[in-house]
């Protein structure tokens, strides 16, 4: 698999965490619906996860 900034996907990593957590906040702050932030950080913890095993498995 190519590397996309660096051999360990790191900012690819923090790139995709920033992006969902940006996200669910506006999900949050516009529709005014609180109970979607702990779903957002369970997702973005296996979204990594699953990234990291398909990248390096």
């Amino acid at each position: 698999m190519a590397t996309l900034v660096d051999s360990h996907f790191l900012a690819f990593t923090a790139l995709v965490t920033i992006d969902y957590q940006f996200l669910f906040f506006d999900i949050t702050a516009l529709l005014k619906f609180d109970k979607v932030t702990d779903f957002s950080g369970i997702l973005i913890l296996y979204c990594t996860l699953t990234f990291s095993l398909i990248s390096k498995g």
